[in-house]
């Protein structure tokens, strides 16, 4: 299923512009070219209506496009300008640490790194548990008091013109002291985003770029950046 998703996906951002073409015609033929034939009563030739009309009905489209694009590219680019560079103001030792909501599935990818990590039971409210590996196994323990040292905060927001936002930040539990702060942002180009394909959408930091391709190798691997383990190989 997520493979048909991921088909879907690129499919409608490479063939989602061509919609564009039956769009204008439809316009052209039965809106734009009727009114001006009012208009201007035969004072034209047929082909100039023709090419008249053809050309109104594509501007009247890149108008509707960009009026669905500009506003929230606008914001999305402020929102890159502010968040889009790794903010790391200290590295720290840790064998483990505390995040803030963890699913099991989710705790094996840290314990190649880390000794163990701590979170809030997911299935039961204002239960902490650590997990551990043993052996090729996760293990799962129920602790009343936590061992971790700093914590792990990741969010996912949703904002005004489909921009979307994941932050993580590291902080130190006992104080709240923040460690660093990540941020990968995406804007899949407005509500008509559909009709400008790949071309429309945006992301920060982006990977095509040099500079861009380091900020995001740091949002994504920003625990093991920061809270250096005895057991990284990196």
């Amino acid at each position: 299923m997520g493979d048909l998703a991921i088909g879907l996906g690129v499919f409608l951002a490479i063939c989602g512009p061509l919609l564009v073409v039956p769009i204008t015609w439809v316009l052209y033929r039965f809106a734009v070219r009727r009114l001006l034939a009012r208009l201007l009563q035969q004072r034209i030739s047929e082909l100039s209506l023709r090419l008249a009309s053809l050309a109104a009905a594509v501007v009247i489209i890149a108008a509707i496009l960009a009026a669905s694009y500009l506003p929230g590219k606008r914001d999305f680019d402020r929102l890159c300008s502010e968040n889009a560079t790794p903010r790391v103001v200290e590295q720290v030792f840790a064998e483990g640490f505390f995040r803030t909501q963890l699913f099991p599935y989710e705790a094996g990818m840290y314990l190649n790194t880390f000794s163990f990590v701590e979170a809030p039971d997911p299935y039961r409210d204002e239960v902490m548990v650590r997990y551990f590996r043993d052996g090729d196994d996760v293990k799962t323990v129920e602790v009343t008091k936590l061992s971790s040292r700093y914590g792990v905060e990741k969010r996912f927001m949703e904002m005004a013109h489909g921009i979307t936002m994941t932050e993580k930040r590291i902080f130190e539990l006992s104080t709240s002291r923040e460690l660093a702060r990540a941020v990968s942002a995406n804007y899949q180009g407005g509500p008509l985003g559909l009709l400008l394909g790949a071309s429309g959408r945006s992301s920060c930091p982006d990977p095509r770029s040099e500079q861009g391709s380091r900020d995001f190798g740091v949002f994504y691997d920003l625990e093991t950046k920061v809270l250096r383990s005895s057991r990284a190989t990196h």
